[in-house]
């Protein structure tokens, strides 16, 4: 953090009026975020916790608006520093958030980076001075509740990463942008003090696990941050393992994560069963609670979710939400699960499907006129109608697949990729149901439904066109796109019908993902 300090407030004496960039902070402020990024020849960024990141306004920014815009700031002694071209930093305060900012001057215009170091601790008092603390490099911080994790869970929060790993007697280890980095600087924790630290944050069902040697899963609301974190606890030959993932207090909306028409009206369906699949960390939860969001603000329905932990919270609409955690132990999901149905919600969310038993109360919650979502590990939508077929006998699957044909309303399936500049974004691939599709599904020939996809219109798009479109958006590569294809012969086939000249398998640089 900077030893310079410079704050806003027109009613401090020698201080000016309040800077262009106050409005992009003030956004900031209100929605949760943690970083804003101000970079010539792009929109303001805002990072939510998590590494999420989302636009302020479309507009692309200049380098000589972006150099005015630091100057406002700028204290006078760092000037000079500035117009040689030096990276200069200082504290900055608005409405009682610490931030701390990095100007760097180039030819090419001033990149402005902005991360909120504490939240409504900084003030003034007597109208000139800030607490000594705000304007220390290490003065004090208000604690997030968490004892001796407190360092490591800054660690993650301050590098805008999106998860925490930490192993006894390892080096902790972070995740941003999908890369596993462990320069965190932190020394190890012992395991039996890593144990010892988790306890206090674990509600009694998950303390429970913990003290039975089962995996286990739980939310935790710090102090002085906007922002939740997922504890996961994992068990392995040292002990406990943690993984902790930053979820943004507020729910990303459809725009941000690139949610499509189609796909955002599903949160306006009465019935039927909504599947949405992914890999492990893919953001499906992410998905789940935008759409949920979507139907809270604009329907008069009662919803209710079963969720392994809590992360997204839902606050005022139109509606009546519910939520519920029920951890990872199957026999308390399949207890909350048939709870939940006496309820009779409208909208009911179950969590992710792992056994026959929640399959089949899923379906039947389908059945009975209610609109429902689950969540199934699987990188493709067959993959994900399989995933479900599967967990029951043989003598049984006919009938589930003719439930399943009568049922599912659509399939969402979304892959991370790394997006140019930094970041990530989802390719989503959508399979709307239709009677063709229901077709192959209750006669068992499910290899034939990406001939139907392509063959059909509304909302039907394959793992290979939102890769495409990702492509000719200009947010990823088309090499990292290749190494993310389900079918590398047919990716490289929709390429050239695209117009587009990528073709890797003669380079020699290929590196698998």
């Amino acid at each position: 953090m900077g030893t310079e300090l410079c704050h806003p407030d027109p009613s401090i004496p020698g201080r000016g009026p309040l800077s262009r960039i106050d409005r992009f902070l003030s956004v900031l402020i209100s929605r949760g975020g943690m970083i804003l990024r101000l970079i010539p020849g792009e929109p303001p960024i805002m990072e939510l916790p998590g590494g999420h990141r989302t636009t302020l306004s479309a507009q692309e920014l200049l380098g000589t608006v972006l150099d005015g815009l630091a100057k406002e700031i700028l204290p006078e002694q760092l000037q000079t520093s500035y117009l040689r071209g030096e990276r200069v930093d200082f504290d900055y305060v608005l409405e009682g958030n610490l931030f701390e900012v990095v100007c760097t001057r180039s030819p090419f215009g001033t990149q402005v980076i902005i991360a909120r170091i504490s939240e409504g601790e900084a003030h003034v008092e007597g109208g000139s001075s800030v607490p000594e603390s705000a304007s220390r490099p290490h003065g004090p911080i208000q604690p997030l509740g968490a004892g001796d994790l407190d360092p490591y869970l800054r660690a993650l929060l301050g590098a805008g990463a999106s998860d925490l790993y930490l192993c006894g007697d390892e080096a902790p280890v972070l995740r941003k942008d999908g890369v596993v980095s462990c320069s965190t600087g932190l020394p190890p924790l012992p395991a039996k003090r890593l144990e010892e630290l988790l306890r206090p944050l674990l509600p009694p069902h998950g303390l429970e696990a913990l003290q039975a040697g089962r995996d286990t899963e739980a939310a935790f609301l710090p102090k002085d941050l906007p922002c939740r974190l997922r504890l996961r606890v994992v068990q392995d030959h040292k002990g406990p393992s943690l993984a902790v993932r930053a979820i943004p207090m507020q729910v990303p909306d459809a725009g941000t994560l690139g949610l499509s028409d189609a796909v955002q009206r599903l949160a306006n369906l009465n019935r039927g069963l909504v599947l949405l699949a992914g890999p492990a960390g893919s953001g499906r939860t992410t998905t789940q609670a935008c759409l949920l969001d979507l139907a809270h603000q604009h329907r008069h329905a009662f919803i209710v979710t079963l969720q392994d932990s809590v992360e997204f919270a839902h606050g005022a609409g139109s509606g009546l939400v519910r939520q519920r955690e029920v951890g990872r132990d199957p026999e308390r999901h399949h207890r909350a699960l048939r709870a939940a149905l006496q309820q009779t919600p409208d909208i009911l969310a179950v969590g992710t499907i792992r056994d026959a038993i929640i399959a089949d109360l899923t379906l039947q919650a389908a059945q009975s006129g209610r609109l429902v979502f689950a969540q199934v590990n699987a990188s493709s939508a067959v993959d994900a109608i399989y995933s479900l077929i599967d967990l029951f006998p043989e003598e049984q699957r006919s009938w589930i697949q003719n439930r399943l044909a009568d049922q599912l309303k659509a399939v969402v399936v979304q892959t991370l990729i790394g997006r140019r500049g930094g970041g990530r974004v989802a390719a989503f691939e959508t399979l709307f149901n239709n009677p063709s599709i229901a077709e192959r599904i209750r006669d068992g020939r499910l290899e034939q439904i990406p001939a139907a996809m392509r063959s059909g219109r509304y909302g039907q798009v394959t793992h290979n066109d939102a890769l495409l479109k990702l492509i000719q958006d200009g947010l990823v590569d088309p090499m990292d796109a290749w190494l993310r294809c389900q079918d590398r012969d047919s990716f490289i086939g929709a390429c050239r019908k695209a117009g587009l000249d990528f073709d890797p398998r003669g380079s020699g640089e290929i590196t698998e993902a």
